[in-house]
Parts: C-alpha cells; sequence; structure tokens
C-alpha cells in the first residue's frame, strides 16, 4: 500500500485543495495509477481501509463539486506526469532525509 497510499493521499490532497482555493463546480483530476478513478466509480472492489475510505471521501465531495477523472499513461512522457513524478519522488527524499536528521538527532541527545 505504501504506493497506493501516496497516489490515494496526492488525489485527496488536489480534491481538498481545488476545493478550498477556487470557486469551481468541477475539478478535471488526472492520474497515472488507474485505482485512482476505479476504486470510487465502482469498477474496483475496495479490499482495503485505505481504498474504502478513499472511495467514501470522493463520493462525499462529489456531493460538493463535479471530479472528472482523467488516466495518463505513466511513464510515457507525458510533461505533467513527469513534473509531477519528480516532485513526488524530491517529496519521498526529503522526507527521508527529515527521518534521518530526526534519528541522528534523538541518537545524540541519548548518548548525553
Amino acid at each position: 500500500m505504501w504506493n497506493v497510499g501516496g497516489e490515494i493521499l496526492a488525489a485527496r490532497f488536489a480534491i481538498d485543495y481545488c476545493l478550498n482555493k477556487f470557486e469551481t463546480d468541477k475539478i478535471d483530476l488526472y492520474h497515472d495509477y488507474i485505482g485512482i478513478s476505479k476504486w470510487p466509480n465502482g469498477l474496483w472492489k475496495c479490499n482495503k481501509d485505505a481504498t474504502l475510505d478513499y472511495k467514501k471521501y470522493v463520493k462525499e465531495m462529489q456531493d460538493k463539486i463535479k471530479i472528472a477523472f482523467h488516466h495518463v499513461k505513466g511513464h510515457s512522457g507525458d510533461y505533467y506526469n513527469m513534473i509531477a513524478d519528480h516532485y513526488a519522488k524530491e517529496g519521498i527524499l526529503l522526507a527521508s532525509n527529515q527521518k534521518k536528521n530526526i534519528m541522528m538527532y534523538k541518537e545524540f541527545v541519548d548518548e548525553k
């Protein structure tokens, strides 16, 4: 669920951001992981809590705003997908480095 969880979190963030930042009645959500549209549309069965929660969340949001899902094939050279992948990798590295720094700090403090 690590990668899938990231995809779900990104989709939720994008929906929340658009709802809170813009006055619009429609969101076009582009995604490369097909489950992002299959779960809320009932085309895939939700087998995990994370996918069940995501499906419920999207249904609740669709009461507020129309969400149009657009699947983009990953690693196909799509410009915006490449940008999204770049920032996702940057975020993982940043989070990983922060975790390492926290662990090093704890080790330092524990030695004192």
